[in-house]
């Protein structure tokens, strides 16, 4: 096909465009371009929603990175150290990205458990505090895999901490179920049971039962008493002493 052809093809098929425009109506010609603008503002739309999601996403990590960190004061002459358990807490009222929320259960846990250990006043309310949130990531199937099996390490931790050998023995031997049995910190929680194993062969004695038994302890040598003659004089004499004086013998009749 040569040029000429093609090009009256082409009109051809512009003329017969522009005779169907001819015969629509106008508001025919309105539908279709409400059509167009519609489809336009969806496509835009979305792009602007999927860009916000991702904008809010990387605010919430930075500000989860940032929360309770050390951070340069007004004037700059000195560096102010939040505390970090107050910190997060306020991040998680103020931030709702699931991801993130998940990973600020996990770090106000281990903040809790750090700072239970320092503060006998309030210890049981901070280690139950931290239990909760690390209860609620345990059981959150929508947070990662990684998340959940920090987590229930963390609260063999926490039970640790509150004296409780039974509770953290359950959580480590979690480790040994299929689920999690190829994690990260299956080996750390398999360490720990046996560690909870050397303390348990530790026998604990109620009190006023038997008291266990003790070795035999070393008394000091008793030197025993040296014999004696019969007018009481010693027969053992120290070296270099002068023996015991002897009566001289009567002469036989």
């Amino acid at each position: 096909m040569d040029a000429d052809t093609r090009h009256e093809l082409q009109q051809n098929e512009l003329g017969q465009l522009l005779s169907r425009l001819k015969n629509l109506s106008a508001r025919e010609i309105l539908t279709y371009l409400g059509t167009i603008v519609v489809v336009i503002l969806i496509v835009v739309g979305y792009r602007t929603w999927q860009s916000s999601i991702l904008t809010a996403k990387s605010a919430a990590w930075n500000d989860l990175i940032t929360a309770g960190a050390p951070k340069p004061t007004a004037d700059g002459s000195d560096v102010e150290i939040p505390d970090r358990v107050e910190a997060l807490r306020s991040y998680m009222q103020t931030h709702a990205e699931p991801a993130a929320l998940a990973a600020a259960r996990l770090r106000l846990a281990r903040a809790l458990i750090d700072k239970a250990g320092g503060d006998s006043a309030e210890r049981q309310l901070l280690l139950d505090e931290a239990l909760k949130h690390l209860d609620a990531l345990r059981t959150d199937e929508n947070a990662a895999p990684a998340l959940r099996a920090a987590a229930m390490l963390l609260a063999g931790t926490a039970y640790e901490t509150r004296r409780d050998a039974a509770k953290a023995r359950e959580m480590y031997q979690r480790f040994e179920t299929p689920e999690y049995a190829s994690s990260a910190f299956a080996e750390i929680a398999k360490k720990r049971i046996e560690t909870l194993d050397q303390i348990e062969t530790q026998v604990a004695f109620a009190p006023g039962s038997t008291p266990p038994p003790t070795e035999p302890t070393t008394q000091p040598a008793v030197v025993p008493p040296s014999p004696t003659t019969q007018s009481g004089a010693s027969v053992l004499s120290t070296p270099g002493a002068p023996g015991p004086a002897t009566q001289p013998a009567a002469d036989k009749p």
